[in-house]
């Protein structure tokens, strides 16, 4: 049986590496039978993701070595031990200390002995002083302040507390540390409302109405795709904010419509639904196996006018142009912190530039496949100057005659709830 504090070093060691929180974390739970050792494992890894600044803060404080010195298991065991007596309640400090150097020893082995003793002299000394541990002022230092009690990079705060001011980028901080409700969005084309919510409810599933109509929030529930709404296609997987892009383009059944980037079909889906499944949607994207998820994706919903095409959204080219083009593009994905706290970790400015540049591109090409009277959606599941609102002001700045930007919304977590996003919407004026 799989240890459950030694499956989180494991864990978080491979998303150190460079694995997807998601994609790592659900790799290991397959093996792990227990639901109650699931949920454990699954709280404490988005813990110490979310807060792991704050932790590494305290491990700085206590530790004479330099953090970036320790040993990977090391410092992922510590991260937990202090994650546990910091935010868990449910678990005793005692068993907390002693369950993470058991599982420190388990993935070192025997013969590092030493580096077990570290980590509990360490954690020991955290339950004695965590009371007493003074963190970054506020009135001395904002940008520290702010990114060691909020656990975000330096240099994301300092953007948004250069975009956005101290009181919004404060929320900001704030809402991204909360634990997220899945959403979810009702298929139309296999199930009513009503139909929806008996069928989640026979298995027990918590069902909360949004203000946005087809989606609902869901709890209660161990793995989604086994519930039978879901094998049925009764529901989408999808937040309230994403769900606004493919809503504004203003489709219509017959339409023939391009979502440029598509994957993992989302908004593809949407699409088709809103169209009653009738007309056509060219989904396109890079990868083939992101464009096998969405033809699965269209299966599973009874969606039959998606067609696939693999391409580059930079250069795609079609003989016909489109009346509606949907561009939800690749981004930093800074608005999704809430559900990928790894997100914070992974990327840097340099990043967010280089993402920039290819939006940039991206919707330059979608311009050009638009006809006169079209419109033309531009999103982003981010909250950065560079990938919103300069990637729009330099595109205006270049298409001034030939364009109307008809709407502009920046949607935050705080307030709202739901994810951050950039939704822009552009028409192409009549010659």
């Amino acid at each position: 049986m799989i240890n459950s504090r030694a499956a989180m070093i494991k864990i978080l060691i491979d998303i150190e590496e460079g694995g997807y929180s998601t994609l790592v974390l659900d790799d290991y739970l397959e093996k792990v039978d227990s639901k109650k050792d699931r949920a454990l494992i699954t709280e404490i890894v988005y813990g110490v993701l979310r807060w792991r600044a704050k932790i590494d803060y305290q491990i700085n404080l206590f530790a004479k070595n330099d953090i970036n010195s320790l040993d990977d298991a090391v410092l992922q065991g510590l991260r937990i031990g202090i994650y546990q007596m910091q935010y868990l309640d449910r678990v005793p400090e005692r068993a907390a200390i002693y369950e993470t150097v058991e599982a420190v020893k388990e993935v070192m082995g025997e013969k590092e002995r030493g580096a077990a003793g570290f980590v509990n002299a360490i954690l020991r000394t955290v339950q004695r002083q965590k009371d007493k541990i003074e963190y970054p002022a506020k009135e001395k230092n904002l940008l520290k302040y702010l990114a060691v009690v909020y656990s975000h990079p330096e240099w994301l705060v300092r953007h948004w507390l250069e975009l956005y001011g101290e009181d919004i980028t404060e929320q900001l901080l704030i809402a991204n540390n909360e634990r997220q409700t899945v959403t979810i969005r009702l298929n139309t084309l296999v199930m009513t409302e009503k139909e929806l919510i008996e069928s989640l409810k026979s298995e027990n599933v918590i069902v909360k109405k949004t203000a946005e109509d087809n989606f609902f929030q869901v709890s209660n529930f161990d793995h989604i795709e086994n519930l039978q709404a879901y094998q049925a296609g009764g529901f989408y997987v999808q937040g309230l904010a994403a769900g606004q892009p493919a809503h504004m383009l203003e489709v219509e059944p017959g339409m023939r419509v391009l979502d440029l980037a598509a994957a993992p079909g989302g908004k593809t889906t949407q699409l088709a639904e809103l169209m009653q499944n009738q007309g056509e949607v060219i989904a396109v994207d890079i990868y083939q196996n992101k464009l096998d998820i969405i033809k699965e994706n269209c299966d599973r919903l009874g969606i039959s006018i998606v067609k696939t095409e693999r391409a580059d959204a930079r250069d795609y080219i079609s003989e016909d142009k489109f009346s509606r083009i949907l561009l939800d593009a690749p981004c930093s994905g800074f608005g999704l912190i809430a559900q990928k706290p790894d997100i914070k970790w992974r990327r840097s400015l340099e990043d967010v530039i280089e993402l920039a540049a290819i939006q940039q591109e991206m919707l330059e090409n979608a311009f050009s496949l638009l006809t006169p009277g079209g419109k033309l959606i531009y999103s982003t599941c981010t909250l950065t100057s560079q990938e919103n609102w300069e990637v729009l002001q330099n595109f205006v700045e270049d298409h001034h005659t030939e364009i109307k930007i008809e709407e502009v919304k920046e949607i935050f977590p705080h307030g709202s709830g739901t994810e951050g996003f950039f939704i822009s919407k552009i028409s192409k004026l009549e010659t």
